[in-house]
């Protein structure tokens, strides 16, 4: 059993599409939300924003002051499409990328 600050820890998705009608999808939709409505950073790793269901969730729950990062290589995802505010890190899930995010967070506090 983990005894650790769960606050900490990231939302890995299970990969399901659409709008959920299993009580377990409909539990990580719920977390997900609340999540989102609290944190003031956010990163996302390989998600390309084709599932409209979590792209709502993402609509309705995140803050307009929130910093959201995502770090994905895909050639698929245009930065123009994203939510306004929203950074792209087109790199691979490496060092490069995570230094990129880090100095995206500096820069964001340092401006508050």
């Amino acid at each position: 059993m983990y005894a650790g600050n769960h606050e900490r820890h990231p939302i890995l998705y299970p990969g399901f599409k659409g709008i959920p009608s299993n009580p377990i999808f409909q539990a990580f939709h719920g977390h997900l939300a609340r999540a989102l409505r609290s944190a003031d950073h956010i990163i996302f790793l390989g998600f390309a924003f084709r599932d409209e269901y979590i792209n709502d969730v993402c609509d309705r729950s995140i803050r307009e002051d929130a910093t959201v990062i995502v770090i994905d290589p895909s050639k698929d995802i245009n930065a123009s499409s994203l939510p306004s505010g929203f950074k792209h890190i087109q790199e691979g899930f490496d060092q490069k990328s995570i230094l990129k995010a880090s100095q995206l967070l500096v820069n964001r506090a340092s401006k508050k």
